[in-house]
């Protein structure tokens, strides 16, 4: 017998303590629901776990994807729809009504101005439904920073001032405000605006205030009005009215590349010194000068004026060519300036369907606008001409239906998607349940079993502690 060492007591309580570290482990596995709660608990189990954890929340954010995918398509293809009907269809209609033969040229051209109206609609719907800023039914617009020199422009209209013009130049002076505003948003804050008017042998230069040049908007409206109400004559020396304005006006050279001297030329007549158009024209990229017509799309040598210059041209027979005087020229002057940029082609939106890299869905946009359709040309006048556009109206309509099939395809497919995503989740959390959460039936046959063993041991523990008292029975 011993009494330096009491071997049963540390024997007892070895195990004692044994038994109350495995109690506090089913204690904190109960209280937390967890069976691992640190990776010694289960290293491999914890490894594992965590992967399919990352797959898990990657699931819950696919789901959010898919949604936010059918949101998009159901905005696109409800676009789609409206173009559809009733803008198309109201269009064929009077199409079909054009082609009788009892109505006379002028009342297909009452007819016309509705068609003008309906594909102005088609436009402003494919130009402005979008999605989280996402254009759904044109290509994309990028706004970019201004550049070094980008916010400078010179813009000079040179106007055809003979007999018929005097309603075109009004329809021009009210479109001044909103040009100028359109082009400022771009970055074109530096801007100063001139005046020409030609008819006969008068070439006249505006003069405000003792300058050749303005940025009083309102004077320049006021000017424009003016030669409104001095309509004369009936000859346009059109070439003759461009080389004087490249000559006599001090733009301001351009910058970096980039664009700052425009001329804006409206008529309504094909110019009669045509045969100086190719000497003109040489002038005119001699000076880096960019030519915008306002005038009918027949005339070829003015149409080519503007091409070859850089410049832009609006179509007379269009009936809102006037409101779109600041939009059409005003991008041309924008892009020049490096403000905007529109892409030609739609996008590809590439959806992210799935957990892990590369489960994605390609959406296929459309460009739904009036161009793009063919029928940006639809003429009713004369009775060939409304033939030839029911034919066009019927090949748009197909066109515009077979993508908003398409659409529809699309978000089924994205719906089937979403479903196999969400029983994938579920399925996934299951088994990730079976490694990391606990058994509690499991846990508490374990915490009791630990509780009775460490009474015992308790009990014993101090059985042992007396054993060294029976020695003193020896001393006595």
């Amino acid at each position: 017998m011993r009494i330096n060492h009491n071997i049963t007591a540390l024997n007892t309580y070895n195990n004692s303590l044994k038994v109350n570290n495995g109690l506090q482990k089913s204690m904190e596995k109960l209280s937390s629901g967890n069976r691992i709660n640190r990776a010694a608990d289960d290293a491999a189990g914890l490894g594992i776990s965590e992967k399919m954890r990352g797959l898990i929340r990657g699931l819950v954010m696919a789901e959010k994807n898919i949604q936010d995918g059918i949101s998009l398509i159901q905005t696109a293809e409800s676009g789609l729809g409206q173009i559809i009907n009733p803008n198309l269809q109201r269009m064929r209609e009077i199409a079909i009504q054009a082609s009788n033969g009892i109505y006379t040229s002028e009342e297909r051209q009452a007819m016309q101005k509705e068609i003008e109206q309906i594909k102005q609609g088609i436009d402003d719907i494919a130009n402005d439904t979008e999605f989280n800023t996402q254009k759904v039914l044109r290509p994309p617009v990028e706004m970019t920073p201004p550049s070094i020199g980008s916010g400078t422009a010179d813009i000079v209209f040179v106007i055809d001032n003979t007999g018929s013009m005097a309603p075109i130049q009004q329809t021009v002076a009210n479109n001044i405000n909103d040009f100028v505003a359109i082009i400022a948003g771009k970055g074109v804050s530096d801007f100063r605006v001139g005046v020409v008017e030609y008819r006969n042998n008068i070439i006249a230069e505006s003069d405000f205030f003792g300058s050749k040049w303005t940025n009083d908007l309102q004077a320049l409206s006021n000017e424009i009005n003016r030669i409104a109400t001095t309509n004369s004559g009936g000859i346009e020396y059109t070439m003759g009215a461009l080389s004087k304005t490249a000559e006599s006006y001090d733009f301001r050279e351009n910058m970096s590349g980039l664009q700052n001297k425009h001329i804006i030329f409206v008529t309504n007549e094909l110019g009669d010194d045509n045969n100086l158009k190719d000497s003109t024209i040489f002038k005119l990229n001699a000076k880096g000068i960019q030519v915008h017509g306002i005038h009918d799309s027949n005339f070829t040598d003015l149409l080519e004026l503007s091409s070859l210059t850089g410049g832009k041209s609006i179509d007379l027979r269009n009936a809102n060519w006037g409101n779109e005087l600041s939009t059409v020229i005003g991008e041309s002057i924008g892009e020049a300036a490096g403000t905007i940029i529109e892409e030609e082609e739609m996008a590809t939106l590439f959806l992210q369907a799935g957990a892990v890299e590369g489960q994605t869905m390609r959406i296929d946009l459309f460009d739904a606008r009036t161009h793009k359709l063919d029928i940006d040309d639809l003429q009713l006048d004369p009775y060939s001409e409304a033939q030839k556009a029911i034919i066009k109206i019927d090949g748009a309509i197909q066109l515009a239906s077979s993508h908003r099939s398409k659409f529809g395809a699309y978000q089924n497919a994205l719906q089937h998607i979403q479903n196999n995503v969400s029983n994938y989740k579920i399925n996934l959390k299951n088994a990730e349940s079976q490694i990391r959460d606990a058994d509690i039936s499991k846990e508490i046959i374990t915490l009791t079993n630990k509780q009775v063993i460490l009474q015992a041991s308790t009990a014993m523990l101090s059985q042992a502690n007396q054993l060294t008292s029976s020695i003193l029975q020896f001393l006595k």
